[in-house]
């Protein structure tokens, strides 16, 4: 998910049911600074995430470059 106010951009991958509030406050403070891409994720997501993917890797189901764009992207590299 990206919003973009004014030129500024926050993205985001997932907000899980008990973190909208966060989220809101995230992007309440974020908004406005000066950056090119600001990224929250919740830890938990994402390692369950990685290994979801590494398993689809392991299967054949995605190659190995795929998993590697993946694993980048889901922790902001």
């Amino acid at each position: 998910m990206n919003i973009i106010a004014s030129g500024n951009k926050v993205e985001m991958s997932g907000i899980n049911i008990g973190q909208v509030n966060e989220f809101v406050e995230y992007v309440r403070n974020n908004i406005g600074k000066k950056s090119e891409s600001t990224s929250i994720q919740s830890s938990p997501d994402v390692s369950d995430d990685l290994r979801k993917f590494k398993a689809l890797m392991e299967d054949g189901i995605i190659s190995e470059e795929d998993f590697i764009e993946k694993k980048k992207q889901l922790l902001g590299i």
